[in-house]
């Protein structure tokens, strides 16, 4: 074989193999990128809300039952802030009454 017959083997190995690697690159490229995107779905799925059972419906849910704790304690503080006054009434109102001894 001449020196350009061995010269243009080498080439076409070289070149076939630069475009084997592509050719597999592109397929775990492409693997990746259908994986990528059906993870994106499924993601896209959890925060859009649907029949409750989805991230969103959870976290509207939960927000809901925390505006409505938030409203019984702010009601709960109101209403001992009133008892704590009455008692506090009741105690000077009976001061001549009490005798420690």
């Amino acid at each position: 074989m001449s020196h350009d017959a061995w010269a243009t083997l080498g080439l076409f190995i070289t070149n076939s193999a630069g475009l084997l690697a592509l050719w597999i690159r592109s397929g775990r490229t492409k693997a990746r990128a259908e994986d990528a995107a059906s993870s994106a779905a499924v993601a896209a799925h959890e925060v859009r809300p649907n029949s409750g059972k989805s991230l969103a419906d959870a976290v509207n849910r939960i927000e809901a039952a925390q505006q409505a704790n938030t409203r019984a304690t702010a009601r709960n503080t109101r209403e001992v802030a009133i008892l704590r006054g009455q008692f506090k009434e009741h105690v000077l109102s009976q001061r001549h009454r009490w005798r420690p001894w």
